[in-house]
């Protein structure tokens, strides 16, 4: 693969297929560290993983046997600063890097661009200037990754043939999966239900709103309920966020572990988050019934919420949907695409996920609407829990044509005219239903907008929304003191339980439950 012409011997091929498909392992350890680990993963997610690397590395090898057979210079170089970025990009995703997260908001967009271009124009050189050695160096080194190569292809095969189910804790689904809007249970029966929407920005939702998104049924629901202008989020990211606004407890650390996370807390503690007492076993023990709705692919199976409720399966788990192959594949790929030098600077992460997941998301997304305004209108429950994906990326909405769009020119400011539309549905349903008036109503997000801040130019800030409506009619209420959403944990049961009925109680509940502002775990998060 590195001194080319003629060089075509069977045993110069056999070595050249090794340390391509060696270095193709390589490029997806990410990926492997699920096989190798305790974590959960299932046979298609492991067919696929093969085949990504099957496939990159015989893409590898084709060039190393075209660079071989040809007398061209710039050919045979070619394949050399191939061989030598790959070697690169593996050494990139296995040294953890945060530069690119402070880096945009001390420098700025453009002069980030500039400084990332200089520097990978000066590493070009370098390679250029070292070509061949560093060649070879991969070369060897990937070569001596042959034996990695084996074990993860021969145990991913292994555990394909003797695969089993390895969730210790089944998914229990309550008798009835279709929730019939008008049905027998009592109208009046007071509940509680909480709705987190998924990367909903505060600033941009609300004071600081374009001109071009309207979002008339936040407005709506905002001169009715209390609103809380500085609420912030107890983790930056979901798998942080859910666990602590479900424990009570900030979560600095949450590893998959089956279908469960071991937590680490900032008292430095340790525990699973289904040893956990949670809102939900509070409830439960308390003789309440409590139901959820959420992605059970991603927050269920990886253990973002504990096991003890009533779980209603996400439209792909009904109707049997198992992500293709395909599918797969392309997510995998995309999840080492995220990841490389840049990624954040060209929101690498947004435009992958909105070329690769749009499309699946539109029809998804449409009926988890269905299913979630029957879980909105629902009666015979104490407490109702929903996770609506929204407007997290992928953008599916256009504001412009107020319809579902596949096109690649929406953002996100699209979808947050879609979560409006998505309240004003399930308002809709819980009105037809006779349960709004009797509902006390949870509005919040897991997490801010993280790329509100270059994208937008607004300054750097990690509020969320927070709008509570309390059953019945009461007027609007603002709270200005700055609290955190991991006070729900102590809200909700008193909700539940009717210990607090009115806005200024939950505002005042609110200030004494709230132990900080700003959560320690998002302080020092750039964006």
């Amino acid at each position: 693969m590195v001194s080319m012409v003629g060089n075509t011997n069977p045993r110069q091929m056999l070595l050249d297929g090794l340390a391509a498909f060696s270095l193709a392992n390589l490029i997806f350890l990410t990926n492997w560290e699920t096989v190798l680990g305790p974590g959960y993963i299932t046979r298609f997610e492991l067919l696929a993983a093969i085949f990504n690397v099957l496939t990159l590395g015989g893409l590898f090898w084709l060039a190393a046997l075209v660079a071989r057979r040809s007398p061209r210079p710039w050919i045979q170089n070619g394949v050399r600063y191939l061989l030598v970025w790959m070697g690169l990009l593996v050494l990139w995703l296995t040294i953890p890097t945060q530069w690119e997260d402070s880096l945009v908001p001390r420098l700025g967009q453009r002069n980030s661009l500039i400084l990332a271009a200089a520097t990978l124009v000066l590493l070009s050189l370098l390679i250029f200037w070292k070509l061949t050695i560093l060649a070879r160096t991969t070369r060897v080194l990937s070569l001596m990754f042959t034996p990695f190569l084996l074990i993860t292809l021969s145990k991913s095969l292994y555990q394909i043939v003797t695969w089993t189910e390895p969730d210790p804790y089944p998914i229990t689904t309550p008798a009835k999966t279709e929730y019939p809007l008008l049905g027998t249970e009592a109208p009046h029966r007071h509940r509680v239900l909480l709705l987190i929407f998924d990367e909903m920005d505060y600033s941009l939702s609300f004071p600081d709103r374009p001109d071009s998104v309207r979002m008339p049924e936040f407005d709506r629901l905002q001169s009715e309920s209390l609103s809380a202008r500085n609420a912030f989020p107890p983790g930056p990211q979901t798998s942080l966020s859910m666990p602590s606004l479900f424990t009570g407890k900030v979560v600095t650390e949450a590893i998959k572990v089956g279908k469960d996370r071991l937590l680490t807390f900032t008292d430095g503690s340790s525990n699973r988050l289904r040893q956990e007492k949670t809102i939900y076993t509070v409830l439960n023990y308390a003789g309440k019934t409590t139901l959820r709705l959420s992605d059970i692919e991603k927050f269920i199976q990886f253990g973002y919420y504990p096991a003890d409720a009533g779980i209603v399966p996400s439209p792909k788990v009904r109707q049997g949907h198992r992500p293709s192959i395909r599918a797969l594949m392309r997510s995998q790929i995309s999840k080492i695409v995220t990841q490389l030098p840049l990624s954040r600077i060209l929101q690498l992460t947004q435009r992958i996920s909105a070329l690769l997941g749009r499309d699946a998301l539109l029809v998804y997304a449409q009926a988890f609407l269905r299913q979630s305004a029957q879980v909105a209108a629902k009666a015979d429950v104490d407490f109702a829990y929903i996770h609506l994906m929204m407007p997290h990326t992928p953008f599916i909405y256009d504001r412009a044509l107020n319809d579902y769009s596949s096109a690649g020119h929406v953002d996100y400011l699209d979808n947050l005219t879609l979560t409006d539309h998505w309240l004003g549905h399930l308002r809709q349903a819980m009105e037809q239903n006779k349960t709004w008036d009797s509902t006390t109503l949870i509005i919040t997000a897991d997490h801010w907008y993280r790329s509100a801040m270059h994208l937008y130019g607004r300054p750097q800030n990690h509020r969320v929304p927070l709008l509570i409506k309390p059953a019945g009619h009461h007027p609007p209420l603002t709270l200005e003191p700055p609290v955190n959403t991991i006070a729900l944990y102590r809200l909700i049961p008193a909700l539940v339980n009717r210990e607090i009925t009115s806005s200024e109680a939950i505002a005042s509940f609110l200030l004494q439950a709230s132990p900080f502002a700003e959560s320690p775990s998002t302080t020092q998060v750039t964006f």
